[in-house]
């Protein structure tokens, strides 16, 4: 049997490994994203890490006080939310994360994106949908949308990657979403759109399907704020199901969103 085709067998075995809490055991490093460059993936991983707050003395799981919003600038109050962060020992994706993928965007901005949790491209360079995926929600914002996408928010529910991006497990979601929580808080949009049946689900509290949730919207109340929630399919489905279908259902959720906008500026 050739390397290559131990390498699906690999992956599923690491999958098994993490879905009974293994994962501390075997070591994310070893298994590249296609077999023979593991050389090429750990320098490009190194090369990508960026000097964050020194976390290792403190013990993992560590009780933290709550964030606490303060009477700065929307950009002050995130870049406080950030450090506060970066700081995070809740759970073990701090240990394995190259980066911590906060979010990025205009503390201003009218529309927020919410995704899953970042991926491999995210990790290395501590940016939100920086990879294939974020190629094409750029396109979806800036000629869909006729918006810059610095004039968006994007941000994620986990700001670690989970290991072979592996679903968000439920201690993981419960500490993270305070921070998510906060950042909406903060910025105060008028319109979120959700990406993803993951998104989808936590913002609106459903064990619905991304089929049934897509098209209309939905409401996430917070903090008094009543805030019009889109959900649409994430950009990695689209890449994987790229049909005239598919891209046209896209195209109608956020055009729904571009629509509401308008309708509230003119009223």
């Amino acid at each position: 049997m050739s390397n290559s085709s131990l390498i699906p067998l690999i992956k599923d075995y690491l999958k098994q490994e993490m879905t009974l809490g293994n994962w501390e055991a075997v070591a994310p490093e070893t298994l590249p994203p296609e077999p023979g460059d593991v050389k090429a993936y750990l320098a490009k991983k190194a090369s990508a890490k960026k000097p964050v707050k020194k976390v290792e003395s403190e013990p993992l799981n560590k009780f933290r006080e709550p964030f606490r919003i303060g009477s700065g600038s929307k950009e002050e109050e995130l870049k406080r939310l950030m450090e506060y962060a970066l700081g995070c020992r809740q759970c073990a994706l701090c240990q394995t994360r190259s980066n911590l993928v906060f979010g990025s965007g205009d503390p201003e901005a009218e529309i927020m994106f919410i995704g899953e949790a970042p991926g491999e491209d995210e990790d290395l360079q501590g940016a939100p949908f920086v990879g294939r995926a974020g190629e094409l929600l750029t396109d979806i914002i800036e000629k869909g949308m006729k918006i810059p996408r610095k004039s968006v928010y994007i941000a994620n529910v986990l700001k670690c990657r989970p290991p072979m991006n592996r679903d968000p497990q439920p201690n993981e979601i419960d500490c993270c979403t305070p921070m998510l929580a906060c950042q909406i808080r903060i910025i105060r949009p008028k319109a979120i759109i959700a990406l993803g049946a993951f998104a989808s689900r936590y913002l609106l509290n459903t064990k619905s399907g991304i089929n049934a949730l897509r098209g209309s919207f939905h409401t996430l109340r917070i903090d008094g704020m009543a805030i019009p929630v889109m959900p649409t399919y994430h950009p990695s489905y689209v890449l994987r199901e790229y049909t005239i279908e598919v891209r046209r259902k896209v195209w109608n959720d956020v055009m729904q969103v571009v629509k509401l906008l308008e309708k509230s500026k003119e009223a």
